[in-house]
């Protein structure tokens, strides 16, 4: 068995309808579900050892994703860019205590949205993505 996902918008457009942000807003707002155990995959290993805070790992010896530590190398800060510059991958710093209203920047810091240039009416959107 393999894994499964499975999409149901929350809107369907109709033949020739225009594709609005309301309308993909709406669509986006539909329901995913994932079946599936990981088990199921030929290429991870259910019988090493796992302890708490680990995650899988690919170990190269057995071909075979296994329980273990991230090394520290895919662990680095990222370095954000700047106006002549590209940035460096890497994960952002932890938020300090008042920074649940900051976003994280590409210049890799905790700032503040600047709501006094945002219009009324305006969309405004934030996007996660973890790796």
């Amino acid at each position: 068995m393999a894994f499964a996902f499975t999409w149901t918008p929350g809107y369907q457009l109709a033949p020739g309808e225009k594709l609005t942000i309301d309308i993909f807003n709406l669509a986006m707002q539909g329901t995913g579900t994932i079946s599936g155990v990981l088990a199921d995959l030929t290429n991870v290993s259910t019988t090493a050892p796992v302890a708490t805070g680990q995650a899988l790992v690919w170990n190269v010896g057995t071909g075979k994703w296994e329980p273990g530590v991230v090394a520290a190398a895919y662990l680095t800060e990222m370095v954000g860019c700047t106006s002549i510059a590209a940035g460096v991958k890497g994960v952002c710093k932890a938020p300090a205590a008042g920074d649940q209203e900051k976003y994280w920047a590409g210049s890799a810091e905790w700032k503040t949205l600047p709501t006094a240039s945002a219009k009324d009416g305006a969309d405004l959107f934030l996007a996660t993505r973890y790796r």
